[in-house]
């Protein structure tokens, strides 16, 4: 994802939906229901901010790039962001846990669709 300047990586794993839970001071029921907000299209903006800050952190993490932004400044970067970009960003977040379901041996709702 292309934020603040340069490309960086971002990873929607176990350690990002941490952060996220650690920054916003939530416990896991609540990011739930705040992913379920934010796609309802409601939310204050701060969940999205915090959620592309703790992808971005861990993306870094995982490629071994350092990280040195706070969600504020995450947020001054989403200023540069498209609308299309930052769909972009959902997109890709859906996607991987969706994929992440289905690894774990749950069904996807696209699965439950097509059978039913």
């Amino acid at each position: 994802m292309k934020i603040l300047g340069e490309d960086r990586p971002i990873n929607f794993g176990m350690n990002c939906w941490i952060e996220y839970c650690e920054l916003r001071s939530v416990s896991v029921t609540e990011m739930g229901e705040d992913l379920q907000r934010i796609g309802d299209g409601g939310g204050s903006g701060r969940e999205i901010r915090d959620l592309l800050w703790a992808a971005l952190k861990d993306g870094a993490r995982k490629a071994k790039q350092p990280f040195e932004f706070d969600n504020y400044d995450i947020g001054d970067g989403m200023d540069e962001l498209s609308q299309e970009e930052l769909g972009k960003f959902f997109v890709e977040m859906t996607e991987s846990m969706q994929s992440k379901v289905n690894q774990n041996g749950g069904t996807s709702t696209k699965k439950k669709k097509a059978a039913a």
